[in-house]
């Protein structure tokens, strides 16, 4: 094997180890452990391994709130319909929900969605505005519950090569 010396400490050039000079430290205690126990490629270093962790994360997240703001679905109309979900989408729907609340018999008020690609105002009942958004808070929710499952797999991983495999796909 090859060494170069680095300050405080000597570097394994195969596999870019910092074995520090003082044997004792901790956390080349850690690393003749996790080589013990069969592993061959470099582990990460604790600051690596976090940053590594906080950037895809970060990816993640914002694959996340694209994934929410791309729309969603319902079929509250009789047939699928879309509706988009940016923040003014979300806004008007909460504002005609919110209308809907205190509706007499027959009222109606319309929301933007789309059927077959074509986008209008198309007039929706008060139940058909509930429906709309209970299949909003599916859909966000779902997407919430992705982004929380794959922040436990970016925690737990073991390796940056294993936290930059996780993706939103």
């Amino acid at each position: 094997m090859t060494y170069q010396i680095g300050q405080n400490c000597i570097i394994r050039e195969a596999d870019g180890a910092n074995i520090p000079l003082d044997p004792t430290n901790t956390d080349y205690q850690n690393y003749l452990q996790w080589e013990a126990e069969g592993n061959t490629a470099d582990p990460a270093a604790p600051v690596q391994m976090s940053q590594a962790q906080s950037i895809q994360s970060s990816i993640v997240s914002l694959a996340c709130q694209e994934a929410i703001s791309i729309g969603f679905t319902s079929s509250a109309l009789g047939t699928v319909y879309s509706y988009g979900s940016d923040d003014t989408d979300q806004r008007n729907l909460l504002s005609a929900l919110s209308a809907s609340s205190s509706a007499v018999s027959g009222w109606t008020t319309p929301l933007w969605c789309a059927t077959g690609g074509v986008w209008a105002l198309v007039s929706h009942t008060a139940a058909q505005l509930q429906q709309v958004n209970a299949d909003w808070i599916t859909f966000r929710v779902n997407a919430q519950q992705k982004y929380a499952a794959l922040i436990v797999k970016i925690n737990a991983a073991k390796s940056v090569a294993a936290v930059r495999a996780i993706a939103w796909v």
